[in-house]
């Protein structure tokens, strides 16, 4: 593919942030009763996937409920558990309220979860078998207060990535380099026909890399990573040419290592799904379209994407609170299938979908603000759900 010949391997000039900056560990509360949780308006910090201690991979899923606490959804056996990580505290122990979620990932068969905090940080949270807790990462030297988050990746020797975006729109790289958090400042979107970051859009990962994607208020979608004269470097991947100009939101951008490749999926506000991969010929973009389904409207990402074996596996969420889905192969021209959802339950929103073993796996939320998660098994061509609960 033309678009690693661009790309270096990360060698980067980090300001190093030592552990004596990180704040101590804080145990997390106690999980709250069924009664009090609701997911109406809740959003997901991420999904990744861990490996237990016998080698079986599964998804454990993080989510804030309305209340603004922050969940863990995890399953043991053929069981789903859920419990309340809570929120960062300061020092005197009060809550400070989470902004933004950052994304997860498997860590030593443990996970991490990552946040922007409203005092303009950002926290992990740790789960190492019956230990937790909040840490508190220093902010960049240079950074303003931190407003939002691309999300998390893995590079390719094997050190967690954060990419995060401050006050003033520009990006921000924390990389633990063998525990060790260091920082480094991606730059801010070029002003070009007055254009400005509007929305985030997701990280991946390229040659080794972070390769963020953002959303400017021109419905342009952009990136950065570094280039090989060692710096990090924007660039416009365009938008499609269409009449009613349609607003866009991601629904996942995914990486694939092995073949040093990486597409975005993206969402128009008329509910149609794009797939957007590096033109070299054209310096831009290249959309193609897995169109939407023919009825209901989907709605505005209401929905996630995930890599699963030979492609992407797209879900929307329709008006009707029923699930989509369509894999790639099926481009131009994707076909939609509808899924069993449970009998008497309408869908409001989809938290995030992933793949697992072979597995799919998509976390909702109800109309109830309860959580539900749909597994997939290819060769039943059947979505099994259960309702996550006490």
């Amino acid at each position: 593919m033309a678009l690693r010949n661009r790309m270096a391997r990360l060698r980067p000039a980090l300001a190093p942030v030592t552990l004596a900056m990180l704040t101590a560990c804080l145990m997390a509360p106690a999980p709250a009763s069924a009664g009090d949780v609701n997911f109406k308006q809740g959003r997901q910090v991420g999904l990744a996937t861990v490996t237990s201690e016998d080698g079986v991979r599964r998804p454990v899923e993080f989510a804030i409920d309305d209340s603004g606490d922050m969940w863990e959804f995890d399953r043991l056996g053929s069981y789903w558990t859920r419990t309340n990580r809570g929120t960062p505290t300061k020092a005197n122990g009060d809550r400070i309220d989470i902004r933004a979620g950052a994304g997860v990932m498997g860590v030593d068969r443990g996970v991490r979860a990552y946040v922007v905090a409203e005092d303009g940080n950002l926290w992990e949270f740790q789960h190492d078998g019956r230990s937790s807790g909040w840490t508190k990462l220093a902010r960049p030297q240079g950074s303003g207060e931190l407003r939002g988050a691309l999300g998390t990746e893995v590079d390719g020797d094997g050190a967690r990535l954060v990419v995060v975006r401050d006050k003033n729109n520009r990006l921000w790289q924390y990389k633990n380099v063998k525990g060790v958090w260091e920082t480094e400042d991606m730059g801010k979107m070029p002003a070009v026909g007055d254009q400005a970051l509007e929305k985030e859009a997701g990280l991946g990962t390229f040659r080794g890399g972070a390769y963020a994607f953002t959303i400017s208020n021109r419905n342009v979608l952009w990136s950065v990573h570094k280039t090989l004269d060692d710096r990090w470097t924007w660039f416009s991947w365009g938008t499609p040419l269409q009449d009613d100009d349609p607003e866009w939101s991601s629904l996942g951008v995914i990486s694939y290592r092995e073949q040093n490749d990486l597409h975005v999926l993206m969402q128009a506000n008329n509910g149609r799904v794009w797939r957007v991969s590096w033109d070299e010929a054209v310096k831009s973009g290249a959309w193609k379209e897995f169109g939407a389904p023919a009825s209901p409207l989907a709605v505005r990402n209401g929905g996630g994407a995930a890599a699963i074996p030979g492609g992407e596996q797209v879900t929307v969420l329709g008006q009707d609170g029923k699930l989509r889905n369509t894999i790639n192969g099926h481009m131009p021209s994707a076909s939609w299938y509808g899924t069993n959802t449970p009998h008497n339950v309408t869908l409001l929103k989809e938290l995030g979908s992933r793949n697992v073993a072979n597995d799919s796996y998509t976390f909702t939320v109800d109309g109830d603000g309860d959580v539900w998660v749909a597994r997939f098994t290819p060769g039943s061509l059947e979505w099994k759900w259960t309702e996550i609960a006490d």
